[in-house]
């Protein structure tokens, strides 16, 4: 920088005077200046200056020029400045004659602060990232939400520039800045979700201020995944995943690979029972419930109250064993009256796991010789006269996939949590459900093509049985049938013999009906999971007659069965985006 340097436009100019700061490890800000468009107003255009000039006269002085300010309200008694009355400075004006931008005047003696490389490092100026610079971490920003720490390092690595961590803060505030209202920004992301998925459904529900307390998706491929494996569908809520502090609910199936599978995600604002029922009618509108046999869920009356006023009269209502557990156990350590209660608890325990009937009568009478007056009224109240949610032996009755609990959902629900904030806005949550769900569909690509092009054996077993498994069954299915005959061959003591006009198995756990065609049988397995289990292979053998899988097999583990993977979205297919007042709703 010297007196008389002569420049064709500003650009320029500024390119070479920040190459010099930085060289120097001096810093300089605009002070004063006029710019050209000013300059002009009123003068005959032959004699103005091109706008590529950009000012007319700037003078730029140090970063430490002019006088610290000495007064002010109080409110911040404590503050800091880099005003030192630094004399540097640097004058420019444009020539008319010339049309260039001219250094006029310079002082670079510098008074009253340090200059060095250390100190012009860590100017805000300095630190300041370009907009090229933070494009490197658009994406992992706003779309992985990787963590601030991450991001510094990243960065610092990138560009050399000794970041803090409140430039980080600014840049992540800059990049994830919208000033849209967050419901036109939660209709963009409804309308992205269209975009990608024509035959998606929403539904938005309103109440009478006309503010969401009810937000439901469901895809095209959860919708497919519903349809083809709605015997068993499991349901719990989790917290703290949206500033609007709304409830998450998800919907979920066991598909044929034994793989879980969402069906559908609701926000809820509340979990009353209008809220609970509103739900529930909505999932159910969506494309019926008929054929759904079993619902778990954990001990909420109303979730229960709702999925019963909705639901087919059919489907049995099952509780988690954890929650159970829990529940039970709270019960007693809150009982006073009881002093035994490591008994009572151990009493418990063994009622949830009665192999029958019998077992269970005897437990309860032994229950009311030791439990205090309250809890045999608590426990015949809340317990005794809904054996069948809770009682194993009960519950295995019903086609139920072998849950007993709703981990499958609390473990999808765990990985949610880790995408999800409480300080995320509703779209950003819906918009990372998606991308989680995505995830989750390619991975069930990835079976299906794997099921697709491969044959499944096993070195445990080469029987004919099984080999007719691997051709018509799932892998997790053949899997299961695997299980089954080799309980079969250690089953010594078990025989078989005429009942009626089918078959009795006798073991030492009871005795169990397996069909005269061999395709049904009375056991836990097979009413549970619906595969082939170990009496039927007994009486098979005994019988030498072969069992016809297909026919012995619910149709939701053979091959065929299958969802192609990725559904196809029907171009005739309309979008689905309902809005519903929560007040029109039937309770």
């Amino acid at each position: 920088v010297r007196i008389g340097a002569a420049f064709d436009d500003f650009q320029s100019f500024d390119k070479a005077f920040k190459d010099y700061q930085a060289a120097t490890f001096q810093l300089f800000v605009v002070k004063r200046s006029k710019s050209v468009a000013v300059a002009n107003r009123g003068i005959d255009p032959c004699y103005a200056l091109k706008q590529e000039l950009v000012y007319a006269n700037v003078t730029f002085q140090c970063k430490h020029g002019g006088m610290p300010r000495k007064e002010g309200t109080g409110s911040r008694p404590n503050q800091r400045t880099a005003k030192v009355d630094c004399t540097a400075y640097v004058k420019c004006k444009s020539s008319k004659e010339m049309q260039k931008l001219v250094v006029v005047d310079v002082c670079l003696q510098h008074t009253g602060h340090e200059v060095s490389e250390a100190v012009y490092r860590h100017y805000p100026q300095s630190r300041r990232l370009t907009a090229e610079e933070e494009q490197l971490v658009q994406e992992p920003v706003t779309e992985l939400q990787v963590n601030p720490s991450l991001l510094r390092n990243f960065l610092q690595s990138k560009t050399g520039k000794p970041l803090t961590a409140k430039d980080i803060e600014n840049v992540v505030a800059r990049l994830k800045g919208n000033k849209k209202p967050d419901i036109d920004q939660l209709g963009e992301e409804i309308k992205e979700l269209f975009r990608q998925d024509p035959t998606a459904a929403v539904t938005l529900g309103t109440n009478d201020s006309n503010e969401m307390e009810l937000l439901l998706i469901q895809t095209s491929m959860m919708a497919e995944f519903y349809k083809k494996f709605p015997e068993v569908l499991l349901l719990d809520g989790t917290y703290r995943t949206n500033n609007l502090k709304m409830a998450l609910f998800v919907f979920m199936v066991v598909d044929g690979n034994g793989s879980s599978q969402v069906v559908a995600y609701c926000f809820i604002s509340s979990e009353d029972r209008a809220h609970m029922d509103s739900m529930m009618q909505t999932f159910v509108g969506l494309q019926g419930v008929e054929k759904t046999k079993c619902v778990i869920v954990d001990k909420d009356f109303k979730e229960i109250r709702a999925i019963r006023n909705n639901f087919s009269s059919d489907a049995v209502v099952q509780l988690c064993e954890f929650h159970v557990k829990k529940a039970l156990k709270r019960a007693v350590t809150s009982s006073k009256d009881d002093a035994d209660k490591d008994r009572l608890n151990s009493l418990l325990i063994k009622m949830i796991h009665a192999p029958n009937e019998e077992a269970y009568d005897i437990l309860k009478a032994e229950l009311d010789q030791t439990a205090s007056e309250g809890f045999r009224a608590y426990f015949e109240k809340n317990w005794h006269k809904m054996q069948d949610m809770w009682v194993r032996y009960r519950c295995d009755q019903h086609f139920n996939l072998g849950n007993n609990t709703t981990n499958r959902v609390e473990c999808h629900n765990s990985k949610l949590k880790a995408v999800l904030k409480v300080s995320d806005k509703i779209h950003v949550a819906l918009k990372s459900m998606l991308k989680l769900h995505s995830i989750k569909i390619v991975e069930s690509e990835h079976l299906h093509a794997l099921n697709a092009s491969s044959s499944f054996f096993t070195y445990k077993s080469n029987t004919d049985l099984i080999q007719q498994c691997s051709s018509h069954l799932t892998p997790f299915a053949t899997g299961k049938v695997v299980c089954e005959e080799q309980k079969a061959n250690i089953m010594p003591e078990a025989s078989v013999s005429d009942f009626n006009e089918d078959y009795a198995v006798t073991t030492q756990r009871g005795r169990y009906v397996v069909s005269y065609s061999l395709t049904s049988c009375t056991c836990r397995t097979f009413a549970t999971m619906g595969v082939v289990c170990r009496h039927m292979i007994l009486v098979s053998w005994q019988t030498r007659r072969d069992i016809d899988v297909v026919s012995a097999t619910s149709s939701r583990w053979l091959r065929a069965s299958q969802p192609y993977l990725p559904a196809q979205a029907s171009d005739q297919g309309t979008v689905q985006l309902q809005r519903t007042r929560l007040k029109d709703l039937d309770y």
